[in-house]
């Protein structure tokens, strides 16, 4: 495999960890990352990475998101689409801070065909709220083709977040009715304060405003009042910490 053949996208648009996610993706080797930074809609940034991935100097694309830190199994991805160039989506899993759980997540890696479609008919890409998952499903016939589903631990998701942030996971999960399922409450009141009231405002936001159609961020500024952004002096002894964590659930 070739990395310098591989680009990376990382969505962002309030992740406490941009910097430590993009520190942790050029510590895997990746030499070119695309960071898609605006308060743009989900449907909107995908459109753009199917604009830059029309450049002929990439094989294949991982798709990742600035609330996420990868580790070495993300290379495990990139190893088997060169393995089989036939597939268009390769998924591995993630462990999920607020879930406290291992579960399929992104990053993605996609093939060359695979954003290619995208950019031939922008429809594949619905504005709703699970509108990656609703492309992989047409474009791999329900994940029939062209889809490989791999038992690797690629990444931690959601850790050290703003609050306002989890506040707006939460509302997502809520809206796309997984909520009940997916948290152990037993284990959200185990977290800090700040946490537990964004847990209480998401369910206060959608009891008032009702369920989110669409992954459009939004603002609560209030929640993050006694979050500090995590200073460029700290990105290393971050990495390490979470590079032994990823470690030990491995």
């Amino acid at each position: 495999m070739n990395l310098d053949k591989v680009l990376v996208v990382n969505f962002a648009v309030n992740e406490r960890t941009l910097e430590l996610s993009e520190y942790c993706i050029k510590k895997l080797g990746f030499t070119n990352v695309l960071t898609l930074k605006s308060d743009n809609g989900f449907k909107e940034k995908f459109l753009e990475f199917a604009a830059a991935a029309k450049d002929e100097s990439y094989d294949c694309f991982l798709r990742t998101d600035a609330d996420r830190l990868l580790f070495n199994g993300a290379l495990k991805m990139v190893e088997e689409w060169y393995k089989n160039k036939d597939l268009k989506v390769i998924e591995g899993k993630c462990f999920d801070f607020l879930m406290n759980k291992y579960r399929g997540a992104t990053p993605h890696l996609f093939s060359r065909e695979a954003m290619d479609a995208l950019y031939e008919d922008n429809s594949l890409m619905p504005d709703t709220q699970k509108p990656e998952s609703r492309f992989i499903e047409k474009i791999t016939d329900n994940k029939k083709s062209g889809w490989l589903s791999l038992d690797t631990l690629t990444n931690l998701h959601d850790y050290d977040q703003f609050p306002s942030k989890v506040c707006n996971t939460i509302i997502n999960r809520i809206s796309r009715g997984h909520f009940s399922y997916l948290y152990d409450m037993n284990y959200v009141a185990t977290l800090h304060q700040d946490y537990q009231q964004a847990f209480s405002a998401a369910q206060g936001y959608v009891s008032v405003c009702g369920i989110k159609e669409k992954m459009d961020y939004v603002d609560f500024p209030l929640l993050d009042k006694k979050t500090r952004s995590i200073s460029s002096l700290e990105i290393e002894e971050k990495y390490e910490y979470y590079d032994s964590l990823y470690e030990s659930l491995k």
